[in-house]
């Protein structure tokens, strides 16, 4: 027999196909497979092949896209469609909604919908929050041109080619405060804020 894998469940990728035969007191003996995925061999009753999952990355950097040190990460809340089964950055997760403090992401098994991540802490030294964006998944990938944007500063968020990889890059923000001479704050005059600092 051959059993060839059409379509794989939502967040994971195809297994070409495998064939066996059913001998004797149906016993079966894998006789061949062509998978991109794990294949763990039979045991005479069962064939038990994994599929490999699809990885989602997002990543938090300044503006010159540098990953921000884990040591200072930002606070995400993730919400969508089904949340369920998903692997972020190693727990497995249940419901439509999870809190992530990193600046570096990995989701594994995402399931297709529509998702929000909403930045709701961001670094410390001056970088400014992303409100929130949202994208759609589908078969695994990030929907060229479906993400939009909120935010209350200088960003840039882009998705790679392969739709494998969120970058957001998140300006820092200086303030320049004015004072007379003897120190005190001179309000006659306005000075704005600058964004944009790398």
């Amino acid at each position: 027999y051959t059993l060839t894998e059409n379509t794989a469940p939502d967040g994971y990728e195809v297994v070409s196909a495998f064939s066996f035969t059913v001998g004797y007191e149906g016993v079966i003996t894998l006789v061949d497979a062509e998978t991109n995925g794990d294949l763990v061999e039979t045991d005479g009753t069962n064939i038990i092949i994994k599929d490999k999952t699809k990885v989602l990355n997002i990543n938090k950097t300044d503006m010159g896209g540098n990953v921000i040190d884990a040591e200072n990460p930002a606070t995400f809340k993730l919400s969508g469609d089904n949340l369920t089964g998903a692997v972020i950055n190693g727990t497995v997760q249940t419901g439509t909604e999870a809190e992530i403090t990193a600046n570096e992401i990995t989701i594994e098994a995402m399931r297709d919908g529509t998702y929000t991540l909403e930045e709701t802490t961001a670094p410390t030294g001056g970088y400014v929050t992303v409100s929130k964006f949202t994208f759609e998944i589908v078969d695994g990938q990030v929907k060229d041109g479906s993400i939009t944007s909120e935010t209350d500063g200088d960003i840039d968020t882009y998705v790679t080619s392969d739709g494998t990889t969120i970058t957001v890059k998140n300006a820092k923000q200086i303030v320049i405060n004015k004072q007379d001479a003897a120190g005190s704050a001179d309000e006659s005059g306005t000075i704005p804020t600058l964004p944009g600092a790398k």
